[in-house]
């Protein structure tokens, strides 16, 4: 992770941009990031985001600080 994404990552957390939700067993979350809102969806072992990222990005870096022991 660079440090710019995880920059971004606790800014998002900071503002209240990161929603986590269950319903029926189904984990999401919502990222409203700098160029528009992401969803999340829990997989069995991890996060995945449908933005266009191809690197590890900072909506998962802020969902993944809530959610992991």
């Amino acid at each position: 992770m660079s440090a710019f994404t995880a920059t971004k990552a606790a800014r998002y957390l900071l503002a209240g941009s990161v929603e986590i939700t269950c319903a029926e067993g189904v984990v999401e979350a919502t990222v409203r990031g700098d160029t528009g809102t992401w969803r999340l969806f829990r997989e069995p072992d991890r996060w995945r985001c449908s933005c266009p990222a191809w690197r590890r990005c900072s909506h998962l870096e802020a969902v993944e600080k809530v959610t992991q022991p």
